[in-house]
């Protein structure tokens, strides 16, 4: 009888959905990087949480782009924003944040029931920075200074 693929795991197929630039590496397995959804959302997989930028600086945060970062096309993606670093295991914080969008200044947000806007600015941004980094691509910083980009948490 004919020998059949087994099905990729979830670590392989994330990481082959990056258009295939990113080697998949035992040492970095608990560390992936995956792209948009066509909504422009990111699935992140169930028992695993994203990377937040405040993290960057940590050895093994750094240890796992240099594994990821296989070429100049996925550093691209990620400093534009349309890739995320996750790592296994879930978000230690019991807090929901979520990020919101308008087109245009002073454009109403929509804000889900059960949920409120945390206006964030200079002299605050970094007592949140430890609860929205996950949450900030390098992309949203003219959002989040312009006003058309908020974090909302729910209450």
């Amino acid at each position: 009888s004919p020998r059949r693929a087994l099905p990729p795991t979830t670590k392989q197929w994330y990481q082959r959905r990056v258009h295939g630039e990113c080697s998949y590496n035992i040492a970095m397995a608990k560390y992936l990087l995956i792209p948009k959804n066509v909504a422009g959302d990111f699935d992140v997989p169930a028992g695993w949480s994203r990377v937040g930028l405040q993290e960057m600086n940590n050895p093994e945060i750094q240890a796992a782009m240099g594994s990821l970062f296989t070429g100049p096309g996925v550093v691209d993606a990620f400093n534009k924003g349309d890739l995320v670093m996750v790592r296994e295991g879930e978000s230690q914080s019991q807090e929901e944040w979520r990020v919101v969008k308008v087109s245009n200044k002073g454009d109403p947000f929509d804000v889900p029931d059960g949920w409120e806007i945390i206006e964030m600015d200079e002299t605050n941004f970094g007592e949140y920075m430890p609860k929205v980094g996950h949450l900030i691509t390098p992309d949203m910083a003219p959002g989040m200074e312009g006003g058309t980009i908020k974090f909302i948490k729910k209450m």
